[in-house]
């Protein structure tokens, strides 16, 4: 039996809204199996979110500038394999690289912005970001074990600017004890610093993040053409006498220049730098050094224990302690710019 289609117009018309939205269905639904937002809403079902647990080898802390995450890994990472995508940092990883491909926590929980897939050689670690830029991947230069992963919460996360100088480098050992070479000592230092101060939402600038010799005439031209706020110089102090032992915080201030805050600043960084691990305080002194009358902005080079003493030497040879120094400087250096 025939059917007559009396408005054929309106018949054709409807049969291709139909289509487009047949057709828009199946590309929203295969934007979704593929962790694409949809919309406002984030729809989430090849991506497995991470569960805590107490063996975990990934962990997190955040604060207003960075969610950071660390990946524990099983053993050494030569290089890292990711991708920036327009949503997410995507981490290819083997899958013995990590002990469990859990959040590390004690409270059962489930992730919201850190999700992971199974692949035929591995897995992917896939990590919302909040914004395209300022987001930054890389080996932890202390721990090759680790993965560092910072977040950026603001689109404009750094606050100030900083220049941080390890001392010495590539022929120039400086002080040493056995095997203990200061160059090695100071770079650990500055990286510990590096970690804390971009964390705080510092913009870092090195003047070496590897085992090579600056003039201290470059290390002056690195820090005054990097529009800096502050710049401190680290060091470790060695003497003939095997007596002396503990922190100092140096400044100069050339014709009176900038005498107040720099005398301010190595005060504030002292104070800081002797909270832990009682070291003993030596004090800030005044001193003509090249590096701090080269520079154009508040400085300070501080000599973090003597190698030549034994008692600093074996807190010298911890990575703990190294770290706390690290810590402390960023705290100084925190307290000083709140302080102006």
């Amino acid at each position: 039996m025939r059917v007559r289609i009396k408005d054929r117009k309106r018949f054709s018309i409807g049969c291709v809204v139909l289509l487009l939205m047949i057709l828009n269905l199946i590309f929203a639904l295969s934007k979704r199996s593929e962790g694409i937002p949809a919309g406002n809403e984030f729809v989430k079902t090849s991506y497995v979110a991470l569960a805590a647990d107490k063996d975990g080898s990934i962990s997190s802390v955040e604060n207003k500038y960075f969610k950071k995450y660390v990946i524990d890994g099983q053993k050494d990472f030569k290089d890292i394999k990711w991708e920036d995508t327009k949503d997410f940092i995507e981490i290819h990883l083997n899958k013995d690289d990590l002990l469990k491909v859990n959040l590390k926590g004690d409270k059962p929980s489930e992730a919201k912005d850190i999700f992971y897939d199974n692949l035929k050689d591995g897995f992917v670690i896939k990590i919302k970001k909040n914004f395209n830029e300022n987001n930054f991947v890389y080996l932890d230069k202390n721990n090759s074990k680790k993965i560092n992963i910072l977040v950026s919460k603001l689109e404009k996360p750094f606050h100030n600017t900083v220049v941080i100088d390890a001392g010495h480098g590539g022929v120039d050992k400086g002080a040493n004890k056995g095997n203990i070479y200061e160059k090695d000592l100071t770079l650990k230092i500055a990286n510990y610093a590096l970690e804390e101060l971009r964390f705080a939402g510092y913009k870092v600038v090195m003047t070496r993040d590897s085992d090579k010799l600056l003039s201290l005439r470059e290390i002056g031209d690195i820090t005054n053409a990097a529009s800096a706020d502050v710049f401190v110089s680290v060091h470790i102090n060695e003497n003939k006498s095997s007596v002396f032992k503990g922190i100092t915080s140096y400044y100069y201030d050339p014709n009176g220049f900038q005498k107040n805050e720099r005398m301010k600043f190595a005060k504030i960084m002292q104070d800081n730098l002797i909270k832990s691990d009682e070291w003993e305080d030596r004090g800030i002194l005044r001193q003509n050094l090249a590096v701090l009358r080269y520079s154009q902005i508040p400085c300070v080079l501080i000599e973090c224990g003597f190698l030549s003493n034994e008692e600093d030497k074996a807190k010298l040879s911890k990575d703990e302690v190294l770290r706390n120094i690290g810590v402390n400087i960023e705290k100084g250096i925190t307290n000083y710019l709140a302080a102006e």
